[in-house]
């Protein structure tokens, strides 16, 4: 069965750009501008982490804001140069719908982004590709989650953010890695290998044609991972026990060509 599936998600990597999830990428609305964003800010305490700007929607704690900003701080520099040469913000939120709402996402993707995830979102990038002003990070204060995941999920959400600029998950390069990493992820040995919860994890993430994960997914952990922190596949997020080896031994030939970058 895994390698049925396989099949149609190799086809899918080999022909051409995989899409993001609904609730990550979408288009603004158009009268919405760099103005407001400035105008917005003024009233934030703290208005850049890094040289990024920051705009907090809502009522967000301070402690949470200090964490954001101690694990931006951990970044190489050469990545916090790309986000600002690409115009990406950071906001600041108690969840992704005011945050959007705030930023002037369309409607229609707000919706959309209530049914998926109703409580349980800590972090999401959205890319806009007709308009690099609304490129933005967002991170949701929500107790206790947020105090134990947060690192991942900033690690997470950057390594998105360095896929949309490099296009890695349009890179053909990056697809031959993804795909050879696929085919020996299948063999026994491999699969021999895992735990029971890893197997699940293997199984509906990567091997389950209705919920298989983007190339840009894979690859926004596999550089999170590389961070300190670690990324959220291979975390009890998912799994009973951490394992923060997994996703580079699952993925070693994409892995060490994010390394390269």
């Amino acid at each position: 069965m895994l390698s049925k599936i396989t099949g149609k998600i190799v086809s899918n990597i080999v022909g051409g750009v995989q899409q993001r999830p609904i609730s990550c990428v979408g288009k603004c609305v158009p009268n919405r501008s760099a103005d407001v964003f400035e105008r917005t800010i003024k009233n934030s305490p703290i208005k850049e982490i890094k040289g990024i700007p920051v705009e907090i929607v809502g009522d967000v704690s301070q402690d949470f804001i200090k964490k954001i900003s101690k694990q931006i701080d951990n970044f190489p520099q050469r990545w916090l140069d790309l986000f600002k040469e690409n115009d990406y913000k950071i906001v600041l939120s108690k969840n992704i719908t005011d945050a959007y709402k705030a930023k002037g996402v369309h409607s229609s993707i707000v919706e959309q982004t209530e049914k998926r995830n109703p409580q349980g979102t800590l972090g999401i990038t959205y890319n806009n590709i007709q308009n690099r002003l609304f490129n933005f990070f967002c991170f949701c204060d929500k107790p206790p989650l947020s105090d134990i995941y947060m690192q991942n999920i900033v690690n997470h959400e950057f390594g998105h953010g360095l896929c949309n600029i490099k296009k890695l998950d349009s890179d053909l390069n990056f697809r031959q890695a993804l795909i050879d990493d696929l085919g020996e992820i299948q063999t026994q040995k491999k699969l021999d290998s895992l735990s029971e919860s890893e197997r699940k994890l293997v199984s509906h993430y990567f091997f389950n044609k209705k919920a298989y994960l983007p190339v840009d997914e894979i690859i926004a952990d596999l550089f999170a991972w590389q961070q300190k922190g670690g990324g959220c596949y291979g975390t009890t997020l998912i799994l009973d026990k951490e394992n923060k080896n997994l996703m580079p031994y699952l993925f070693p030939n994409l892995n060490e060509a994010i390394s390269n970058l």
